[in-house]
C-alpha cells in the first residue's frame, strides 16, 4: 500500500554460523544479544531499525531534494507462535489492499505474495510449499484450492476476523 506495508517472516534458529555473522557485524544490540544481555526480539527490532534507516538513506540519496525520515511511525511486531496465528496474519496481509480500498480482489494488488501462491510463480527467498501444505487435504494435496477458498472465506467474514 502507498502508506504502509506488512511483512510476515520466519526467523531462523540461531546457530553457531549465525552467531558468527552477528559477531562480525558488531552492532551494540548484536553483541548484547550474544552476551545474553538483551532478548532476541530486541536484536531483531534493532536489525529492522537499521534496515529502515539504510533504506531511507538510499531513497534520500536517490531523490536529490529529499531528506528526513520516510516512515511516520515505529514499526509494530507481533509474535506468531501458532499455525492459527500464522494463517490469520497471512490472510490479513493479503486482504489489506482490499480493506483499504487499493484493490477489489486479492489478485489486483501487484505487490502481494498472494500471486506467488495463487499463480504458482517462483519468488526468490519465498518457500511456498510449507504454506500451501497448511491448506492441503485428501482432495487437494497441493493446497492450492484450500488456499484460494480460505482467502475467499476470510474476505466474506473479514469483519468477524478483524475483531480478533
Amino acid at each position: 500500500m502507498p502508506n504502509h506495508f506488512h511483512i510476515l517472516c520466519k526467523s531462523k534458529t540461531i546457530n553457531d554460523n549465525i552467531k558468527k555473522v552477528i559477531e562480525k557485524e558488531g552492532t551494540r544490540k548484536g553483541i548484547a544479544f550474544l552476551n545474553d544481555e538483551v532478548a532476541i526480539n530486541v536484536f531483531y527490532e534493532d536489525q529492522f531499525r537499521r534496515f529502515f534507516i539504510s533504506y531511507t538513506n538510499s531513497i534520500n540519496k536517490q531523490e536529490k531534494n529529499r531528506h528526513g525520515g520516510l516512515f511516520n511511525a515505529k514499526f509494530k511486531r507481533t509474535l506468531v507462535s501458532t499455525v492459527d496465528d500464522f494463517l490469520y496474519f497471512l490472510h490479513y496481509i493479503h486482504h489489506n489492499p482490499i480493506h483499504h480500498d487499493f484493490a477489489l480482489d486479492y489478485s489486483d494488488w501487484d505487490y502481494s505474495t498472494y500471486h506467488v501462491y495463487h499463480d504458482q510463480i517462483t519468488a526468490k527467498g519465498l518457500s511456498k510449499s510449507p504454506v500451501l501444505k497448511l491448506f492441503a487435504s485428501k482432495t487437494d494435496p497441493s493446497g492450492w484450492t484450500g488456499f484460494v477458498e480460505s482467502h475467499e472465506a476470510f474476505r466474506t467474514n473479514f469483519k468477524d476476523f478483524y475483531g480478533r
